[in-house]
């Protein structure tokens, strides 16, 4: 029974509780630098290393002891050993379970190859924006979805400024990317809607032909615009 006074019991256990925090986030610590650091293949390699020379070493043991400091010899490396040994590789494959996990649902980018035939070279922005028509749904009053894209071209460089040039009947291939893709996610997984990217342009904002947005045309099809597309509508007065 400990009859140590209140105050020298209760810095006892304190020692206790801060030396479990410590040796949690220790452990926190490595699992984040295993998650990171640890492929697949490096796990794999290090697991085949790891158990040969656990097999090579408990053989020794068994077959001709291992001798040690007093004159003692080891007949088996004993549980605290091979416990810590299926520690490390426990290290090694659980970020490689958490891998494993289907990944969170995505929408790929769009594949755009954007065409000029004027007799003049356009500018275009790399912002963007989409849009996402619901003929049976009504999202802030009006039946449509919109958000933001970053429009990358393949092939060309954009300037400081954020734009590229597409040369005068040329035409550039580009990669859009949703800004938040979260927001179309619902429509993109279920039935078959019609979309549209609007364009800044230096001819003003033109808006693309509208194209059906599912999984089967999304990221597996390019699609093809002319920027002498529709033109924006005049903002009201």
């Amino acid at each position: 029974m400990d009859i140590s006074p209140p105050f020298q019991r209760a810095l006892k256990w304190a020692g206790f509780l801060l030396a479990g925090a410590l040796a949690v986030g220790a452990a926190l610590d490595a699992v984040s630098n295993a998650i990171s650091l640890v492929s697949l293949s490096v796990a794999i390699f290090s697991t085949g290393i790891i158990v040969a020379a656990w097999l090579l070493v408990e053989t020794a043991a068994a077959l001709f002891g291992i001798s040690w400091s007093g004159g003692a010899r080891i007949r088996s490396l004993g549980p605290r050993v091979r416990l810590g040994i299926v520690g490390v590789l426990s290290l090694l494959w659980l970020p490689q379970l958490g891998k494993l996990s289907p990944p969170e649902p995505s929408i790929p980018d769009l594949q755009v190859e954007l065409r000029n035939p004027t007799e003049s070279t356009v500018s275009i922005s790399t912002r963007g924006e989409f849009v996402l028509w619901l003929p049976t749904a009504l999202y802030d009053g009006a039946p449509r979805v919109g958000g933001r894209v970053t429009i990358t071209p393949l092939r060309a460089k954009a300037d400081s400024d954020g734009e590229f040039n597409v040369p005068a009947g040329a035409s550039v291939r580009c990669s859009v990317a949703f800004l938040n893709p979260k927001r179309f996610l619902a429509a993109f997984e279920g039935q078959e809607a019609d979309a549209s990217l609007v364009l800044q342009t230096s001819r003003g904002t033109r808006i693309s032909p509208n194209f059906v947005f599912s999984r089967g045309v999304v990221g597996e099809q390019q699609l093809v615009f002319s920027i002498e597309g529709q033109r924006a509508p005049p903002a009201p007065q």
